[in-house]
């Protein structure tokens, strides 16, 4: 959980969901463009009240075709 400097401390969350008559391959470009672009929206330094120098990681989960 992130602090933040107005509110709560907050998780941030997206998934994408594969279209109908969507390639795997273009599932997994769409999907990977999404995950960058959710990272790009967090909020910024100015928004966070984390602790000067910690550390922040990213949970990214994926799955083979099949499943």
């Amino acid at each position: 959980m992130l602090p933040q400097k107005s509110g709560p401390p907050a998780v941030y969350h997206w998934e994408s969901e594969r279209e109908a008559l969507e390639s795997w391959t273009e599932y997994v470009a769409r999907s990977c463009s999404e995950a960058l672009a959710a990272i790009d929206d967090l909020p910024s330094g100015g928004e966070v009240d984390a602790p000067q120098g910690a550390d922040v990681y990213y949970n990214l989960t994926w799955a083979l075709e099949h499943e």
